[in-house]
């Protein structure tokens, strides 16, 4: 985790337009399921993560240069996330969100 000033870095987290619907969606159908608890639960845990060490969460896939951006792929059951860690500013996107079976 960087750190400024002697305070540990907090990321801002964007999602692209899709993954809302795409969060909204898979945590319906895992509360039809009666495992909502454990994927909201999943998703808090992603965001913090992102919010705290997004560099120590996943795994480094490729780079985007032009963006500036690093992209990982992470998993914590039931979830695969996509993101990017913008490579100067505190800032990750999250690309997509996959809910596994």
């Amino acid at each position: 985790m960087k750190q400024g000033n002697g305070q540990p870095t907090v990321y801002r987290v964007s999602q692209l337009g899709p993954v809302k619907q795409a969060l909204r969606d898979d945590y319906l159908r895992a509360r039809g399921e009666g495992t909502g608890k454990q994927y909201l639960a999943a998703v808090q845990h992603i965001y913090q993560r992102l919010r705290q060490d997004p560099h120590g969460f996943g795994e480094p896939k490729f780079n985007l240069p032009a963006m500036q951006m690093v992209v990982h792929v992470a998993i914590h059951r039931p979830l695969v996330v996509v993101f990017g860690i913008h490579e100067k500013e505190p800032l990750v996107v999250i690309r997509s969100v996959r809910y596994l079976d």
